[in-house]
């Protein structure tokens, strides 16, 4: 006959971090192009050109110009699939100590629930990706087989000296310049939004050049000229309000990679209560 002695102890483990946790619900693009379903293999809308000209003018007793009413264009997409799976093996339901014990036996609904939340955070993930490379004017999908390339008509404008180069980079004419991309598109300079990453708003509340944005510091010259005061001038000057967007993902390589890159700025124009597009799920 054996015996067993067992001894209490104080020494437990109790709970499991994590040093990143995907929090989607934040995630800027979902504001600016939403969700929406469509019970369907392919998505196909019609897109209006644009009117053009005004009412002619006409004597009376005569008939009226007959005007040339706008064109339109088919556009179709079909999906993405986007999908993976995950292998849990023997090992792992056999031999595997439970996260957050010294000991304890790994519960199979909670190793499938853990993964599960994985496999959805990124897959909003990757529909984060796509709504910014959308924005930014162009996507390629080129891994695992599949090749997807894919642009879309959107402005750009190049700042006339890089903002890293502090000394001389004038942003508020820039923003100016970007301001007068929106005539004749519908939408406006007012109200609009310029998103951008921690780097690029560095650039800009550093500016030194006297002659643009670093000469408004001496407005405030007891204050720290942030993003708050910045925005303000944008108010009074009529140009797109900045916002800050350091969301992004770690690769699988480990490195962090935003979803828009030091040195982009992607402008929202304000057209009231209508988004710029919708992310159809079919």
């Amino acid at each position: 006959m054996s015996i067993i002695y067992r001894f209490p102890t104080n020494v437990t483990m109790e709970e499991a971090t994590q040093e990143y946790v995907i929090e989607h619900e934040k995630f800027e693009g979902e504001n600016i192009m939403p969700f929406t379903e469509s019970m369907t293999q392919r998505v196909q809308w019609d897109e209006l050109d644009v009117e053009r000209g005004m009412t002619a003018p006409s004597n009376l007793k005569t008939d009226p110009v007959i005007d040339v009413r706008p064109g339109s264009k088919l556009r179709e997409y079909k999906p993405i699939p986007f999908k993976e799976t995950d292998v849990i093996t023997e090992d792992e339901l056999l031999e595997a100590r439970a996260y957050g014990t010294l000991g304890g036996v790994v519960d199979l609904h909670e190793l499938v629930g853990r993964v599960i939340r994985a496999r959805a955070d990124k897959t909003f993930i990757r529909c984060e990706w796509l709504r910014w490379q959308t924005l930014q004017g162009e996507f390629t999908v080129s891994e695992n087989g599949v090749h997807v390339h894919e642009t879309f008509p959107i402005q750009t404008y190049n700042a006339l000296v890089d903002w890293d180069v502090r000394a001389t980079a004038t942003p508020l004419r820039d923003d100016n310049a970007v301001a007068m991309l929106f005539d004749g598109t519908g939408a406006s300079p007012e109200g609009a939004i310029a998103y951008c990453n921690q780097k690029t708003l560095n650039w800009r509340l550093e500016n030194a050049n006297p002659d643009d944005l670093a000469g408004y510091r001496t407005d405030n010259t007891n204050l720290t000229f942030d993003l708050e005061l910045m925005n303000k001038i944008a108010v009074r000057r009529g140009t797109p309000q900045y916002k800050l967007y350091n969301k992004g993902y770690h690769d699988r390589a480990g490195v962090y990679q935003k979803f828009i890159d030091d040195g982009n700025v992607v402008v929202v124009g304000n057209r009231g209560s209508q988004k710029v597009g919708d992310f159809n799920m079919t």
